[in-house]
């Protein structure tokens, strides 16, 4: 299997390349690109969770365990105790998922199991989209993206797994093999296997609508784009006008105005004729 870093470094390049090109045919602005880019390369890491000692694990805890802390004394007990009261609840929300539900989650799960799964990877795409449409509300174009790119760090992770188990000098196949690239985990209850795929489905169906992720994903725009700027035209390296963010026109000033008149200080309105009339 591929180590931490080799995850983190193939995951970031694969996400780096398709937001490039996504910014290119001009389906994501910088500001979401950056985000799809740090989906992507957090989705290359999270196959990991299921490994005991992986630092993926322990971050993901640690955030998951302040988030759920601070969320439940804002939206809870806010005004109802304390300051001192709302610190000790915030401790002791913490110190039960970061130790309580790390514990179980530890004691349930084995590496190589379930999240190392193709229904797994689908799981974080949907749950992904669905946190990110109803919890930070956004659109339904960018939380399909934002779960498309885990989506695609996470199949990236399995895929590096599955190569890292062949011995190319050698020909030979580890007894990894198989273990990462699956469709269904056998030595996991038949139960669980079924649940994720159930779990899936049902946060596709309460998420937002798919359509605009999926007319612009296989529209002609995204295609037509990518294969225009896919080879160089007119030459290599060869300057194209109008087309570098260095080499700008030179600046033109814009047409003068004329200047404006001035008006008199009582001018005569012409709906009201005798609004001004000497009344001496």
């Amino acid at each position: 299997m591929a180590n931490f870093t080799t995850h983190l470094a193939v995951g970031a390049a694969v996400s780096g390349i398709v937001t490039t090109s996504f910014i290119g045919a001009g389906m994501a602005s910088p500001q979401e690109a950056g985000m799809y880019f740090a989906a992507g390369t957090i989705g290359s890491l999270l196959p990991d969770l299921d490994h005991d000692d992986s630092y993926i694990l322990r971050i993901f805890f640690v955030f998951m365990a302040v988030g759920l802390s601070s969320w439940a004394v804002w939206f809870f007990f806010l005004r109802i105790w304390s300051y001192i009261e709302l610190f000790l609840i915030w401790l002791a929300i913490f110190l039960i998922i970061y130790y309580g539900l790390y514990a179980i989650f530890v004691a349930a799960t084995r590496h190589r199991g379930l999240f190392h799964s193709i229904p797994a990877a689908f799981f974080a795409w949907a749950l992904t989209t669905f946190i990110a449409f109803w919890g930070f509300k956004y659109n339904a174009m960018v939380s399909w993206m934002v779960g498309f790119f885990v989506w695609m760090g996470y199949l990236t992770h399995l895929i590096l797994d599955e190569l890292f188990s062949v011995n190319i000098m050698n020909v030979t196949v580890k007894r990894s093999w198989g273990t990462a690239f699956k469709f269904y985990e056998p030595n996991t209850n038949v139960f669980l296997n079924l649940f994720l795929i159930f779990a899936t489905f049902a946060l596709f169906w309460w998420g937002p609508s798919i359509m605009p992720f999926w007319n612009t994903m296989f529209g002609p725009r995204y295609y037509s784009t990518w294969g225009g700027n896919f080879w160089p035209r007119g030459g290599w390296f060869v300057y194209r006008p109008g087309t570098s963010g260095f080499f700008r026109t030179p600046y033109t000033p814009p047409p003068q105005q004329p200047p404006i008149q001035d008006q008199p200080d009582n001018p005569r309105d012409p709906y009201q004729p005798d609004r001004y009339r000497d009344l001496r």
